[in-house]
C-alpha cells in the first residue's frame, strides 16, 4: 500500500495497520515537524530506533542522507524491504546503541518488530550486536538531527556520550516508565530544552513531567 505523509508518498507491503491514512495521519506528528523545521537536504539525519524506517524514509525523500539503527530482527527486516521499495539508499546497521562494542539482550513488548524492543525492560531475549554512538558517528559531517527512541536505555548510555553529542541537535524520546529519567537531568539541561520541540523546558516542568511516569519527547539544541 501507498500512503502520502505531508506531499511524500512512502510504500509498504507490511504493517497495513500502522500505514493506513487513519493512523499515519496522527502518528507522532511532533516528529515530522522535527524534522521539518531541522533536517535540511544534503544534511545527515540519523535515526537510532529506526524501527520500519517511517522518519528514515520521510527524511530522505525530502533529500537527506540517512543512517538508520535498528537492532530487532523483525523491524530491521522492515526497514530493509521498505528501502527497497520506495528506492531509498540510506545505510542501515542492524545493532543496539550500547556503552561498548559487543552483545547484549534485547528484550520486546508485545512481540519483536512491535518499535518497543529494548535492552532494559521487557520479556523474551535475544542477542544483538552493540556499537557506541562515537562509532557511529565518527566522521560524519553535516549531521542535522539525531533522533534517539531506545526505549529506556538512554539513562544507561547518553551521559557517557555527552562530549559527542553536545554539538548536535537531538530529538530524544524519553520513557520514565521504564527507567530513572531523572538521571538525564545533567545531560538533559546541557542542551537548549524543548518539549515536543514548541515549549522552551526548565528544569521544574521536565521533573513534573518525569513525575507523570507516561513517554514525552524533547528537542536539544546545543547552547
Amino acid at each position: 500500500m501507498t500512503t502520502t505523509i505531508r506531499g511524500i508518498e512512502i510504500s509498504s507491503n507490511t504493517q497495513p495497520e500502522f500505514w493506513c491514512e487513519s493512523n499515519i495521519s496522527t502518528w507522532e506528528q511532533h516528529t515530522f515537524d522535527i524534522i521539518d523545521r531541522v533536517v535540511t537536504p544534503n544534511s545527515t539525519f540519523v535515526d537510532i530506533g529506526a524501527w520500519n524506517g517511517v522518519l528514515s524514509m520521510y527524511a530522505a525523500k525530502n533529500g537527506a542522507n540517512t543512517i538508520s539503527v535498528e537492532p530487532d530482527a523483525i523491524a530491521h527486516s522492515y526497514l530493509i524491504d521498505n528501502f527497497a521499495l520506495n528506492n531509498v539508499s540510506g545505510k542501515v546497521i542492524n545493532a543496539a546503541i550500547g556503552n561498548s562494542t559487543g552483545k547484549a539482550i534485547l528484550y520486546h513488548h508485545g512481540g519483536y518488530g512491535s518499535s518497543m524492543s529494548s535492552l532494559v525492560h521487557g520479556f523474551g531475549g535475544k542477542e544483538v550486536s552493540t556499537i557506541t554512538i562515537s562509532e557511529l558517528i565518527e566522521d560524519i559531517e553535516n549531521i542535522s538531527l539525531i533522533k534517539i527512541d531506545i526505549e529506556g536505555a538512554e539513562v544507561d548510555i547518553l551521559p557517557n556520550a555527552i562530549d559527542i553529542l553536545c554539538k548536535y541537535p537531538i530529538h530524544l524520546s524519553l520513557h520514565p516508565f521504564w527507567s530513572d529519567t531523572a538521571k538525564l537531568r545533567d545531560f538533559i539541561f546541557s542542551f537548549n530544552v524543548y518539549l515536543y520541540g514548541i515549549e522552551l523546558l526548565d528544569v521544574q516542568r521536565f521533573e513534573e513531567l518525569v513525575k507523570l511516569n507516561e513517554g514525552f519527547d524533547l528537542l536539544l539544541l546545543p547552547k
